[in-house]
């Protein structure tokens, strides 16, 4: 998380929205996210954004955002397997810490 802060590392928009599902953000808080980090905020008139949209409403997991977008052929978001499962769970494992520490330092 250090390089993130720090800006040595940067965050691809698919991993963000991968944290902001693991952190359990609610849309508002991943619009935030996405504009703090320089990052295309979700635009509900694309198809994959707005099913991300929909995703973030209900409050899915990221194993139930990753179904939802593999069931209507939609890309799946970058460092995910085919098989709709985040490898050995690092993202949920991850996630709310980190996620609610940036928020809080860039708010």
């Amino acid at each position: 998380a250090y390089h993130l802060l720090s800006g040595e590392k940067t965050m691809t928009r698919d991993k963000l929205l991968l944290f902001a599902f693991a952190g359990k953000l609610d849309l508002e808080q991943t619009q935030q996210l996405l504009k703090y980090a320089g990052l295309g905020m979700l635009y509900a008139r694309d198809k994959r954004d707005g099913v991300l949209i929909y995703a973030l409403n209900k409050h899915y997991s990221v194993y139930e955002m990753e179904k939802l977008l593999e069931d209507l052929g939609l890309n799946l978001p970058l460092g995910t397997e085919k098989s709709g499962k985040w490898k050995d769970g690092i993202i949920e494992q991850l996630g709310a810490a980190h996620v609610c520490c940036s928020l809080q330092i860039y708010s």
